[in-house]
């Protein structure tokens, strides 16, 4: 049961593992998506305007161009003065180059303020403007200003109401000043084009992002269960050494010492099972050697009882001996009492006979050197007992000790 954990570990770590790395992967690639979007979004916007302003710039170059054209006929008397301005105005009017009614329009307003064109409100045209508001702003007297202070022309931002429409919305002129005939000339257009452009654009974008994003999490969870598998393949693969190990283990705990575990893989977990194999043939020598020398103990075991009762049976024989000697030095010790005693007897009687035969010289004289030589004699043998005792005694305590 605690393999079967371990692997469930294994596996559910490498799915926190990849969860978390797949998260962290596709919040970074939201940001990076996210903040990719605003870049090209900006990039876009710019761009837009950057084509906006070019428009109505060429618009008015184009214009400028053709006022330019009618003034040379003037110049050549091919027409009058009168002539050449209203066929110009004409011109432009009419003209499909670079701006039509439903893109833009063109307005021209003399330095004095007087309107020469203006398609939006065809109304102001002929009159003075300079002083007319739209929208609260004198937008023909800040187009005259605006031109005389940039020769080489100037964009200005106004707000205008579309014709089919009473609400205003932001516009964007770029005016210039004429200089053959003292207009100023002007090309303005919504900026609402931009803000449709931008806005298909972003509809295109956020599609784009939506779709990337679902991609995003589809490889993610496919990657989630993928490495799912394949952490449950390498946890089997991991664990099932490490059971067969505890498998061992366990029947080694049991006693059995004919275990032997083989692995296929070359990694650590190898390592661990030579060491466990190793660890089992030092242990099963180890053992046949304590098995041999229990054996070489127990034959000296044996060896050395025999020779203890060799031993005692041995003690046994020598303590009888001693027995036996000590009970004769006893009975010689008593005969040599009752031998000392006849002894001293005697030498009474030898005495008294001695003392009774002192009346005949001969015969003491005779009986005088035999009574010598009898007491030297009986003195000699009473000191030999007497010695004998004593070592008798001696040897009676020694043997007692």
């Amino acid at each position: 049961m605690v393999i079967k954990k371990l692997s469930t570990k294994i596996m559910l770590l490498a799915i926190v593992i990849c969860l978390i790395s797949s998260v962290f992967f596709i919040i970074t690639n939201v940001i990076m998506l996210n903040r990719l979007k605003t870049q090209t979004e900006d990039l876009y916007y710019e761009k837009l305007y950057v084509e906006f302003n070019d428009n109505i710039k060429s618009a008015v170059d184009i214009s400028s161009n053709s006022l330019k054209t009618f003034y040379n006929k003037f110049l050549s008397k091919e027409l009058t003065l009168e002539k050449a301005e209203k066929d110009a105005i004409a011109n432009i009017k009419s003209s499909s180059l670079g701006f039509s009614g439903k893109i833009g329009d063109y307005f021209i307003v003399a330095l004095d303020g007087t309107c020469l064109l203006n398609p939006s409100e065809p109304s102001l045209e002929g009159k003075n403007v300079m002083e007319t508001e739209i929208n609260g702003q004198k937008i023909f007297k800040d187009f005259i200003d605006v031109a005389n202070k940039n020769p080489s022309g100037s964009f200005y931002d106004l707000s205008l109401k579309k014709q089919s429409d009473s609400t205003y919305y932001p516009a964007r002129a770029f005016v210039f000043k004429d200089n053959q005939f003292n207009w100023v000339i002007g090309a303005v257009k919504m900026l609402g084009t931009v803000e449709v452009n931008l806005e298909v654009f972003n509809t295109i974008s956020n599609s784009t992002s939506s779709k990337l994003l679902i991609t995003l999490i589809i490889f993610s969870v496919t990657f989630i269960i993928l490495v799912t598998i394949v952490s449950i393949l390498m946890g089997k693969r991991i664990s099932k050494p490490i059971i067969q190990l505890t498998e061992f283990s366990k029947k080694l705990s049991e006693g059995d010492l004919t275990v032997d575990v083989k692995v296929k893989s070359s990694d650590e977990t190898k390592r661990l099972a030579e060491a466990f194999n190793k660890s089992m043939t030092n242990l099963r020598n180890l053992i046949a050697e304590s098995l041999h020398v229990s054996d070489n103990v127990n034959d000296t075991a044996k060896s050395t009882n025999e020779s203890v009762q060799q031993l005692l049976m041995g003690t046994s024989q020598i303590c009888t001996s001693m027995q036996e000697l000590s009970e004769g030095v006893s009975r010689q010790s008593i005969s040599a009492e009752e031998i000392n005693v006849k002894a001293s007897n005697m030498k009474g009687s030898i005495e008294k006979i001695g003392t009774d035969m002192a009346e005949s010289s001969q015969l003491i004289q005779h009986a005088q050197g035999l009574v010598t030589k009898g007491n030297d004699t009986l003195e000699y043998q009473k000191e030999k007992m007497s010695e004998n005792i004593t070592a008798t005694e001696n040897a009676e305590v020694s043997i007692m000790n």
